[in-house]
């Protein structure tokens, strides 16, 4: 029970700090600190907002596929890994013409002279051949090209916009013929270095950086998965839209990303927007490393990509050292203390970029399943999908089972302790399983994305043997196929057993996890989980998304 209390109480802990994230303590002096340290302490920086704007939904228009998705993720990079006071978001129906027109007119009264405002639109573009004027479609606009009902021009947008008087503006549009709002003229520095900061960010800025010159762009888009891997993979204390446009222009084949300031807005020459990252987070007793130079070639399949691993990783409430085959993993206590983790029973599977290190435990009526499954993000950083799969022995042989889930970003870290000496398997289990876990056992799955979206249906068979564990998936014309996996294992303990297996092929390579917990001599929770890694030498950051899922098997 305390085990599970804890659980509960971290989730509060999440949800408050994502709450508290949208509008931050005004009391947060860190930007303060970052300005200081490369734009001088003469440096004058105000609150930082974010304006978001996406439509999926239209009344007259086609549906879009993304718009909102991407708008959220954006959003959701920037308050965790750069500092923003306070986020306004207007989706779907929410964003239509009325409601636009008054976000515009409010900032105008309440931005400040030292403060910067960050605007991002997707949806839908339209550029008007007989008056050469270009238009941000809102939810509730009309088709008609005559009438234009409830469009939104991009004159108009520029006169919104030169009204403010935040010092800095910088304005994204992921929307078709969205060129013609900017003066493409001015070109990058020279030389980028704490003198240019410190004079560009003293100038007013209004600049927009566009998918697409006049042109139509794609709805599945390029340029927002370019804007969201730049925001992630940066590690530069400031980051301005000349540094963004220079990263993602050459990774956008299906149209013309341009960076400009916008038309008769008052820019100054020299003047720029800065985003302003933010540290990560340091646990107690640890202090950043400092890292040289690469000077190991990690290529694919090479023997480094094993090595990769190796190090002490640490995120918000997870630490696991990894030296070899020996692993510790960690939580923190009430008191901030880290404290190692000893289970009864834990192996880990290894294949490529991608590691899963799984234990079992058992006390009282309860028993449970970990699984911390680790895929290489880059040289320092790690993606985590956590999940915790728990059974509750009850009186009525109705047994409960919950589960939580959890994904973060694990960094490098110097270790100021000893290192992990406990060594872990991964080799093939020869333990016998139980009785209670053999047969074959059918059911479906629920899966969901990275965001908590439902994302469909899958059918799942396991076959449980007394010796090992055969899974199957469901082809098109309802066949079961076995998988047939790299490397994989099991361990059980009590009522939970928990299936993995990682596999590779051309520049991928992923982790599958199954973790069964008995209900009745009938049936079982199945907690489920996807990590997948596509290894990106060009970018020096691989693309890694997951996929989890949860349902019932029933015996046959």
């Amino acid at each position: 029970m305390k085990k599970k209390l804890r659980a509960l109480s971290s989730l509060t802990y999440i949800l408050f700090a994502c709450f508290a994230a949208q509008i931050l303590a005004a009391q947060d002096k860190g930007i303060e600190v970052v300005a200081a340290q490369h734009l001088g302490e003469q440096a004058r920086v105000g609150k930082q907002y974010a304006l978001f704007i996406a439509i999926d939904r239209y009344r007259a228009w086609p549906a879009l596929k993304r718009p909102v998705a991407d708008a959220q993720e954006i959003r959701d990079i920037l308050r965790e890994q750069y500092y923003i006071d306070e986020l306004i978001e207007l989706y779907n129906a929410d964003a239509s013409r009325t409601n636009i027109a008054r976000i515009f007119t409010e900032l105008q009264g309440k931005l400040g002279t030292h403060d910067s405002l960050f605007i991002y639109y997707a949806g839908h573009g339209h550029f008007d051949e007989a008056s050469n004027a270009g238009f941000w479609i809102p939810a509730d606009a009309g088709t008609d090209v005559y009438a234009q009902e409830n469009w939104l021009s991009n004159s108009q947008i520029r006169g919104y916009i030169s009204r403010l008087k935040s010092i800095h503006v910088f304005m994204m549009n992921d929307t078709c013929f969205s060129g013609d709002i900017l003066n493409t003229s001015r070109s990058r520095p020279a030389v980028i270095d704490n003198a240019y900061y410190r004079r560009a960010y003293s100038l007013i800025s209004r600049q927009v950086l566009t998918a697409g010159s006049s042109e139509k762009v794609p709805d599945e888009s390029e340029f927002s998965q370019a804007i969201k891997m730049c925001l992630r993979k940066n590690t530069a204390p400031l980051l301005d839209p000349y540094a963004i446009y220079s990263d993602i222009r050459l990774s956008i084949q299906a149209s013309t990303p341009l960076l400009g300031n916008l038309n008769q807005a008052s820019h100054q020459d020299g003047a720029t927007f800065i985003f302003f990252k933010r540290p990560a987070p340091i646990a107690p007793g640890q202090t950043l490393v400092a890292h040289p130079p690469q000077t190991t070639v990690v290529t694919l399949d090479s023997p480094a990509m094993r090595e990769q691993f190796n190090g002490d990783w640490i995120g918000e409430d997870t630490r696991i050292q990894i030296n070899g085959d020996r692993i510790v993993q960690y939580f923190m206590d009430e008191a901030g203390e880290w404290y190692a983790v000893s289970p009864e029973k834990e192996y880990f599977l290894y294949d490529r970029n991608n590691l899963v290190y799984v234990w079992l435990n058992k006390g009282g009526v309860w028993s449970e399943t970990q699984v911390f499954s680790l895929s290489v993000i880059n040289a320092d950083a790690l993606s985590l999908v956590w999940q915790r799969h728990v059974n509750n022995i009850a009186d009525n042989q109705q047994n409960e089972a919950w589960n939580v889930k959890e994904k973060q970003t694990l960094f490098r870290w110097k270790n100021s302790g000893a290192f992990a000496a406990k060594q872990v398997s991964s080799s093939r289990n020869t333990q016998i399983i139980d009785a209670q876990f053999q047969g074959t056992w059918i059911g479906e799955i629920t899966v969901k994305d990275e965001d908590g979206d439902e994302a469909g249906k899958i059918p799942l068979r396991v076959t449980i043997s007394s010796s090992g564990v055969t899974q199957y998936f469901q082809d098109n014309n309802g066949n079961w196929y076995a998988v047939s996996a790299d490397k994989d294992t099991y361990a059980y303990d009590r009522n939970n057993i928990v299936y993995s297996w990682v596999n590779k092929g051309g520049v991928w390579s992923e982790t599958q996890v199954y973790s069964l917990s008995i209900l009745t001599n009938k049936t079982m929770s199945i907690v489920w989980l996807r990590h997948v890694n596509n290894y990106r030498e060009t970018f020096f950051i691989n693309n890694v998304w997951n996929l989890t899922g949860e349902g019932e098997l029933t015996k046959q």
